[in-house]
């Protein structure tokens, strides 16, 4: 019986999680250097830091560089493209939200949009792609319980609004990212890619992204470089997704050492989990928060 892939987890701040990308890459290669590999960033902003840094240390080729929502256009866009839906086009997901509460205004008691206040529709679009996002559907809110009657009419208007976009989406052969994330997890469930992926940047996914990164690291090494430091009160809101990892196999590694940077001293008295670093008067000034 093969072994299995390998996984790693290193923690660590950016810094050294960046000195040691690219021989993590360079390892993954396996002999092939042309052998696809992906990184998955939280932005294309990082994506083109990292771009920018592996080209100054040599050439690599078979590197796609993703967000969680370039993935998932990977995997599933072909498919939702071949059934004629297309996706939500930008700024309509505002328009869908005000049709809803247009609609479905006779229903509502507790979410009434506040008059004259603006920004509803925007609100609203977005707490829904919060639950989809967060797997929730409107049946789990409907079997919502509990002592106040106040609380359960809001959670049952939500669940309304939160068919009502499901269905008005269909209806319209659309998709927006909870669909198109959805739909990527189902691909990748049923048929996992078995490309080595690097989880670059990350310290919290929501469900969905944690459901779809679960299934690209099935069948191939795979590499996780959360920006964080353990025991470090600032950092303990990467804790549940350091522990989600562990219990995926992910294996602790040493992160490389890195290179001395200038506000190295700052950053422990801010963020270091052992006692703050003396820091001279007038070292650190707060101008903006």
């Amino acid at each position: 019986m093969a072994a299995a892939p390998p996984r790693e987890l290193y923690i660590a701040p950016f810094h050294r999680l960046e000195a040691g990308l690219g021989g993590l890459l360079r390892r993954m290669e396996e002999g092939d250097p042309f052998r696809p590999r992906r990184v998955v960033v939280i932005s294309n902003l990082v994506r083109d830091r990292l771009q920018e840094r592996l080209g100054r240390g040599g050439a690599f080729a078979g590197v796609d560089f993703l967000t969680p929502r370039d993935l998932a256009a990977r995997i599933a866009g072909p498919r939702l493209g071949r059934e004629g839906l297309q996706p939500l086009p930008a700024g309509a997901g505002a328009a869908l939200a005000s049709r809803l509460l247009r609609e479905s205004r006779p229903r509502l008691r507790r979410l009434q949009p506040p008059p004259g206040v603006p920004g509803y529709d925007e609100a609203l679009h977005a707490s829904l792609a919060d639950l989809r996002e967060a797997g929730l559907t409107a049946g789990d809110l409907r079997r919502f319980r509990s002592k106040e009657a106040d609380a359960v009419q809001r959670v049952r208007e939500i669940a309304l609004l939160l068919a009502g976009c499901e269905g008005r989406l269909a209806k319209l052969g659309l998709y927006d990212e909870p669909g198109l994330l959805r739909a990527a997890c189902e691909e990748a469930e049923a048929s996992p890619p078995g490309v080595p992926t690097v989880l670059y940047g990350f310290a919290d996914l929501n469900s969905l992204q944690r459901r779809l990164l679960g299934a690209c690291f099935e069948g191939a090494a795979s590499a996780a470089l959360v920006p964080a430091e353990e025991g470090a009160p600032a950092c303990a809101f990467a804790k549940p997704m350091i522990a989600w990892l562990r219990s995926r196999g992910f294996a602790d590694r040493e992160a490389a050492a890195g290179v001395a940077r200038p506000f190295a001293g700052a950053g422990r008295a801010l963020f270091g989990a052992g006692e703050a670093a003396e820091l001279p008067g007038g070292a650190l000034r707060v101008v903006s928060a």
